[in-house]
């Protein structure tokens, strides 16, 4: 698992959409710097994402969608997302969880 500074070097020298830059640097200043982990009380929501990154919701979604570890062909994806179930979500405020 990557520090934080790697993961950013890394996806500044990638050749990534700049929008999936902008909100994966958005990520990786939310994360602990040791682990690249995201702790629940900074964890964003899509609509926090948007805000952060000034993106279309929609935008952070695709961006986000496309560079999980569980859509990329070879298991090889930039974040590990969890995300909670649309009840979890709902009754309990549940949020995804993030990884980088």
């Amino acid at each position: 698992m990557p520090d934080t500074w790697a993961f950013m070097r890394a996806v500044r020298n990638s050749d990534l959409s700049h929008p999936v830059k902008h909100v994966l640097l958005t990520l990786a200043s939310l994360a602990d710097p040791a682990t690249a982990i995201i702790p629940e009380r900074f964890t964003p929501s899509l609509t926090d994402l948007s805000r952060m990154t000034s993106l279309g919701r929609s935008t952070v979604a695709e961006s986000l969608k496309g560079v999980d570890v569980e859509n990329s062909e070879n298991g090889e994806g930039w974040v590990k997302r969890v995300q909670p179930s649309m009840k979890d979500a709902r009754v309990n405020k549940a949020k995804t969880q993030y990884a980088l």
